[in-house]
C-alpha cells in the first residue's frame, strides 16, 4: 500500500514542485518537516494537511484519509471537513482576487484597505511584510514592459496564488476554523464597502464634470469616468516615481 509520504511526493511533483524547497517556499511549511513527512518519519496534523491541500489543490478528505487510513470517519465528521473546505476555498478565491487586482490592476485604494485590514486582524509586521512582497511582485512584472499580456497575467496569477497560500498558512496558525470563517466574513464586508465607495466616487464624478467635449463630440458619462481614472493612474505613477 502506498504510504502517505509517497503520496505527498507524487502530488508535489504532479503540481510542478520539483523540489521540497519549492513547495516549502510556496506555503511556508518548514522544508525539514516536509522531508520527514515524505520519508514517513512524521504524520502531519490536520492544520498542516489543510495548508498542503491549498498549495497542491487537493481535496481535504482525500488527503486526511491518506494520512490516517486507520481512522474511519463518520458521516458527520466528513460533512464537517467538507464545510471547512468550502469556507477555505471561498477564502482562497477571494484572496487570489484581491492580490490579482492589487498586483496586475494596480488598485492602490484596495491595497491600502487590505493592508490596514491585515494590520488589524493579524499584526503590523505581517502587513508590512505583505506590502513589501506586493511591491516586489509589481517591480518584477515591470521589468518586462514589452512582455505579452499573457505572460504578465500568468506571472500575476502565480504570485497571487502564492500569496494567498502563504496568508492562509498564517490564518491556520493564528486560530481554528472559526477564526478563518470570521476572517472571511470581515474581509467580504471590507471589500463591499470599498466597492460602494468606488461606485459613489464614480457617480459624483459623472455629475460634477458636467458636459465635456472632445473633438466637438460630447463625452458620455462612462467616458468621463474612464478619463478621470486615467488621470488618477497617471498621478499615482508620478508620485511613485
Amino acid at each position: 500500500m502506498e504510504s502517505f509520504g509517497q503520496y505527498l511526493k507524487l502530488k508535489r511533483i504532479e503540481r510542478g514542485f520539483r523540489r521540497q524547497s519549492d513547495l516549502s517556499d510556496e506555503c511556508w511549511l518548514d522544508q525539514g518537516h516536509l522531508s520527514k513527512i515524505e520519508s514517513s518519519q512524521s504524520v502531519p496534523n490536520n492544520d498542516t494537511i489543510f495548508i498542503l491541500c491549498r498549495a497542491l489543490d487537493v481535496g481535504y478528505l482525500e488527503m486526511i484519509i491518506m494520512a490516517h487510513p486507520e481512522n474511519k470517519l463518520t458521516y458527520e465528521e466528513e460533512q464537517y471537513i467538507l464545510n471547512i473546505e468550502e469556507t477555505d476555498q471561498k477564502l482562497e478565491s477571494l484572496l487570489i482576487q484581491i492580490y490579482y487586482r492589487i498586483i496586475i490592476e494596480r488598485d492602490r485604494q484596495l491595497q491600502i484597505i487590505f493592508l490596514e485590514f491585515l494590520t488589524k486582524e493579524l499584526d503590523a509586521s505581517q502587513a508590512e511584510a505583505a506590502r513589501r512582497r506586493i511591491e516586489d511582485y509589481i517591480t518584477d512584472i515591470d521589468k518586462h514592459p514589452i512582455a505579452k499580456d499573457e505572460f504578465k497575467n500568468e506571472l500575476s496569477q502565480k504570485n497571487s496564488k502564492r500569496e494567498s497560500t502563504r496568508l492562509f498558512h498564517l490564518l491556520v496558525r493564528k486560530g481554528y476554523f472559526e477564526f478563518r470563517r470570521g476572517f472571511l466574513g470581515k474581509l467580504q464586508d471590507v471589500l463591499s464597502r470599498n466597492e460602494e465607495t468606488n461606485v459613489a466616487t464614480h457617480y459624483d464624478l459623472g455629475k460634477e464634470l458636467g458636459e465635456v467635449y472632445v473633438d466637438d463630440i460630447l463625452m458620455t458619462r462612462k467616458e468621463r469616468i474612464i478619463a478621470a481614472e486615467l488621470i488618477r493612474s497617471l498621478r499615482r505613477n508620478e508620485s511613485d516615481g
